[in-house]
């Protein structure tokens, strides 16, 4: 028969797992983190308290992460939406169809740019490649369309 510290020592465990998969740490990185901070080599071995503290920890690093990657994942869109509207026109958020084309169009742009098939599976270092990418070119498209645009006034001017 199991207790209730039994039952609530294996709730902290799976929580435990599920968090390290939340924050993408690998099986040899959950050992490692065990045995340099706990002196264990499984997560059974801890005890209800230390799996309290651990979970904690844990929580607060994926809860800080998921904050990073939303707000990559916003830049992404402002990025990306920012060149289509350079491209194709601003498109109306009252426009509801065309609005949500335009935001399917721009995951299937971040996912085609970094091979991944799910756009919330693009990691952070990879959210932030493509919204400097496509801010770049924003700032190069400007600055060449004032370029042109001079240029052909001068050329205006010689003829």
């Amino acid at each position: 028969m199991t207790t209730a510290t039994d039952r609530q020592k294996a709730k902290l465990i799976r929580k435990y797992h599920t968090l390290c998969t939340k924050i993408g740490m690998t099986d040899d990185e959950r050992r490692e983190m065990l045995a340099d901070n706990y002196g264990v080599e499984s997560s059974k071995d801890l005890y209800v308290e230390e799996l309290e503290h651990l979970c904690t920890v844990l929580d607060t690093e994926a809860n800080t992460k998921e904050c990073q990657l939303k707000e990559a994942r916003r830049r992404v869109f402002g990025a990306v939406g920012g060149w289509l509207d350079i491209l194709y026109g601003k498109v109306p958020k009252q426009d509801i169809l065309r609005y949500r084309e335009r935001i399917e169009k721009i995951k299937a742009i971040a996912c085609r740019q970094t091979e991944y098939k799910d756009f919330n599976k693009i990691p952070l270092e990879r959210l932030a490649n493509i919204s400097f990418l496509f801010s770049k070119k924003q700032k190069d498209y400007k600055k060449g369309s004032v370029v042109a645009d001079i240029e052909v006034e001068r050329l205006k001017y010689l003829n």
